[in-house]
């Protein structure tokens, strides 16, 4: 893929930025794999709820997750466009900033799922695991939000 490799050497902002967007997208992607795999899907990510519905034969489970999805493919363009791949979107800067923000928090989780697990609950360890993804995916946005500042503004 020599011609992707052009592109991303040529873009005028940062990797940090790409790697994010490249998560939002993956995460978007799983959320559709989620409803393509049906009850068992939501069980297994921790939506007991939408699995019972989705087993009743509810539609109300793959439209909220297909929105999620979508809200996931926004954050990746709006990723990207803060990068200056593409035209710049509206308050790209402090969207991406939210982004970050909004996986830090959801990711800040992994203590009460540590401490759980400390204290000997039963817990699923997977639930460690998606607050572990979540905090470096904001980390990820930070470092990419952070470094596009400086490039920006010429500081150092």
């Amino acid at each position: 893929m020599p011609g992707l490799c052009l592109i991303i050497k040529s873009l005028p902002s940062n990797r940090w930025l790409l790697a994010a967007a490249a998560a939002d997208f993956a995460v978007a992607a799983l959320h559709i794999g989620i409803v393509l795999m049906g009850p068992s899907g939501y069980l297994y990510y921790g939506a007991a709820d939408l699995a019972r519905l989705a087993a009743q034969g509810s539609n109300a489970p793959a439209i909220l997750t297909l929105l999620l999805a979508l809200v996931f493919v926004v954050f990746g363009v709006y990723t990207l466009s803060e990068m200056g791949w593409g035209p710049r979107l509206p308050l790209s800067t402090a969207v991406v900033f939210g982004i970050a923000s909004l996986y830090t928090l959801r990711g800040l989780i992994l203590i009460l799922d540590l401490l759980r697990l400390a204290a000997g609950a039963e817990y699923p360890i997977r639930q460690s695991v998606f607050s572990a993804a979540a905090l470096v995916i904001g980390m990820i946005h930070f470092s990419g939000w952070i470094l596009g500042w400086r490039l920006r503004s010429g500081a150092k």
